[in-house]
C-alpha cells in the first residue's frame, strides 16, 4: 500500500536475491515481461504499477507518472523489508527505474534497463505522439491527453543529468 492508501499488486517468481521489475507502458500488464531463465538466478518481484492491471487505479492523473511511479516501487521494497534491491525497467518501465535510481539510490544494488531511452529526440517524439494517438478512441483519452499538455515542475534534484552521469 502505498503512502496515500493506493494498493499496489505484485507476483513474485524465482529464486535468490530480490529483482523488482517495472513494465513498460504506461499501463502495461506484468506478464509479457516474465522471464523464466533470469527467475533461476533471481527472485523477481513483478509490479503492476497503480493505474494498472489489479492495482488500485489512479484517482487523478498526476504531473509526473514515472515519479509516481519510482514512488511505488519504494513502497514495495519498504513492505517487503528489503534494505536495497536489484531494479529491470523495461521501456517506459526504464525511465520509472531511472527516476528512482535519482530519489531512492540509497536502496538500490543494481539497476537494469531494459530496451529503454534515457535520451529523446524528435523521431522518438514523433512515434511516442503516434503511438499516444492510437488510443484516441478510448473513454480516458481526452483527459490523459490534457494531461500531457501540463508543464511538468522543476526537478527534485538539481542537474540530474550530471548527478547520473557521476
Amino acid at each position: 500500500t502505498t503512502d496515500d492508501g493506493l494498493r499496489i499488486v505484485y507476483h513474485v517468481a524465482g529464486r535468490g536475491p530480490p529483482c523488482l521489475v517495472h513494465p513498460g507502458g504506461p499501463g502495461m500488464g506484468w506478464t509479457y515481461l516474465r522471464m523464466p531463465l533470469l527467475e533461476r538466478q533471481l527472485t523477481l518481484v513483478y509490479v503492476e504499477p497503480t493505474g494498472t492491471g489489479a492495482s488500485s487505479p489512479l484517482t487523478e492523473v498526476p504531473r509526473s507518472l514515472a515519479r509516481r511511479h519510482a514512488e511505488d516501487l519504494e513502497a514495495v521494497r519498504r513492505a517487503l523489508g528489503l534494505p536495497r534491491v536489484c531494479l529491470i525497467g523495461h521501456s517506459y518501465g526504464g525511465g520509472v527505474a531511472l527516476r528512482y535510481a535519482i530519489e531512492h539510490g540509497a536502496h538500490l544494488a543494481a539497476l537494469v534497463l531494459y530496451s529503454a531511452s534515457a535520451v529523446t529526440d524528435a523521431e522518438w517524439g514523433r512515434s511516442t505522439d503516434a503511438a499516444e494517438k492510437s488510443f484516441a478512441g478510448e473513454p480516458w483519452f481526452a483527459r490523459v491527453d490534457a494531461s500531457l499538455a501540463t508543464p511538468l515542475p522543476a526537478p527534485a534534484v538539481a542537474n540530474e543529468c550530471t548527478r547520473i552521469a557521476r
